[in-house]
């Protein structure tokens, strides 16, 4: 089955959007991957594109992982 992701800005939707979001996707925005400024994060799903997704872009497993690797998603553990 193929797997995609969706970056949110978080604080661009309501509770109840995000609770949509939570229904059709296999992470929650709760549970996903934030960025340092916990204002986006990285939500996944399976299969067709849900309608309430479709305005966003979808990125495949290697296009995410790129994404990731910008500073604002790196994360420095600042104890080592």
């Amino acid at each position: 089955m193929r797997v995609e992701y969706i970056i949110l800005e978080v604080n661009n939707y309501s509770e109840k959007e995000i609770a949509a979001f939570d229904a059709c996707c296999t992470t929650t925005v709760k549970n996903s991957r934030h960025n340092k400024g916990n204002t986006k994060c990285i939500i996944k799903y399976e299969g067709d594109t849900p309608s309430i997704l479709s305005k966003h872009t979808s990125y495949n497993k290697l296009e995410v992982t790129k994404v990731l690797q910008a500073s604002e998603w790196v994360i420095v553990d600042e104890r080592a």
